[in-house]
């Protein structure tokens, strides 16, 4: 009977260990409060800032991060800190900033997004009022693929490189704009009734592979691009017909502005551009880009067509002189 009472009590100390483990790792939400009137999100001075003072949030892949009201909106992000959401509340009024730099301010603190599980998610509010804007040396790392969610009436803008592998998917009514040199190689799907810029003088990178294999801008939403799109071509196909779609003209509506370029991220030149069509002759073959049609083919070098040309005008000098 001993023997058993031992067993049911080390069975109960497991349970009650194991209950303990899984509410530790259950998300936990802060609330921006403003309180410690630095603006700064992470250090000893500022937990007044969180509605969880005196503790201080942990920043992790379950901390949901919310801000709220009108109280130091200049927000700086002193130390490099992952989260695994942020929204703007309907309370947060008024023009918002991440800045993402150390007190030196020489030195870059980056904001990683990464959730324990699922996505990522970054909601603007419908009421919330005033663009939302991540800037300064640091950026906006994708550790897990980021659902944002923008429904506000001012601009999501992100001002600062977007990292990572991870994919973005926009929803909602509001305009994102991106006006820095995004290095993330997910798709980027725009949902109906959303719009993303991509600023004049800032980038976007393709990683371009067998044929097929790429990432793009994809959905149904509104997409404008007057920023360049950097093509890394080291590793894509060169046969002959071999095609990537980097914007899905199909579905989108999208614009081609006057400052769009199509660039190689390795030759790190320009393509040629003539009447909407991009060239370059990398890995020994030319690629093209259309915008009519959004992808990016292999096709024969010039020489190529000339000498089919010449083979065809022989063929028919040659049927002429049989009749």
């Amino acid at each position: 009977m001993k023997k058993t009472n031992n067993i049911l009590k080390l069975s109960s100390l497991i349970a009650a260990a194991t209950i303990g483990a899984t509410i530790s790792t259950q998300a936990a939400t802060y609330t921006w409060t403003g309180g410690a009137g630095t603006g700064n999100w992470a250090g000893a001075a500022d937990v007044p800032n969180w509605d969880s003072d005196p503790t201080a949030p942990t920043f992790d892949n379950t901390a949901d991060i919310k801000i709220a009201g009108t109280t130091q909106l200049n927000q700086i992000v002193r130390v490099s800190v992952t989260i695994k959401s942020l929204e703007f509340t309907s309370t947060n009024l008024g023009a918002t900033t991440v800045g993402m730099v150390a007190l030196s301010g020489t030195t870059a603190r980056n904001l990683t997004f990464s959730a324990d599980s699922g996505n990522s998610t970054l909601t603007i509010d419908a009421a919330s009022t005033g663009d939302k804007t991540f800037n300064n040396l640091g950026f906006v790392q994708l550790s897990s693929n980021l659902d944002i969610v923008h429904n506000g009436a001012d601009k999501l803008v992100f001002d600062a490189d977007i990292r990572g592998g991870g994919n973005i998917s926009l929803t909602g009514t509001g305009t994102t704009e991106f006006s820095d040199n995004n290095t993330y190689i997910g798709n980027t799907t725009i949902g109906t009734g959303s719009t993303l810029n991509l600023l004049g003088g800032s980038q976007m990178a393709f990683s371009i592979g067998a044929t097929g294999v790429n990432n793009g801008f994809f959905g149904a939403g509104i997409l404008s691009l007057n920023g360049d799109l950097r093509l890394n071509l080291s590793g894509a196909g060169t046969t002959v017909g071999d095609s990537w779609n980097l914007v899905d003209i199909a579905n989108l509506d999208e614009t081609f502005g006057a400052s769009f370029v199509v660039a190689s991220s390795i030759a790190a030149v320009d393509f040629n551009e003539s009447a909407g069509v991009w060239s370059i002759n990398e890995n020994g073959v030319d690629y093209e880009f259309s915008e009519s049609t959004g992808n990016l083919s292999v096709v024969p070098e010039p020489g190529t067509y000339a000498l089919l040309g010449g083979l065809l005008a022989l063929g028919y000098v040659m049927v002429r002189r049989r009749r």
